[in-house]
């Protein structure tokens, strides 16, 4: 699940880009419904401040030749 960065809101520079943002987003007639509230707000936030990156790695890059050949041979050992 993405999670927004929300630390880059401790700068008031984007909090008054994402308030702007939202102004343009929310001004239209169709926001009576919930479906178009969010995605306004989702799409704005997205835009304005982004996701974090994630800070947490796999142990092992799952592409490297030969961790999959480690866990290819192993594993049929871990059933039995």
């Amino acid at each position: 699940m993405k999670r927004f960065n929300v630390a880059k809101l401790n700068d008031e520079t984007t909090c008054l880009a994402l308030q702007e943002e939202l102004d343009e987003a929310l001004a239209g007639d169709d926001m009576g419904e919930w479906p178009q509230f969010k995605s306004a707000v989702f799409d704005s936030a997205a835009t304005v401040i982004g996701f974090s990156k994630s800070r947490y790695h796999d142990w092992f890059d799952d592409q490297d030749a030969e961790a999959r050949h480690a866990m290819l041979c192993y594993a049929p050992r871990m059933d039995q």
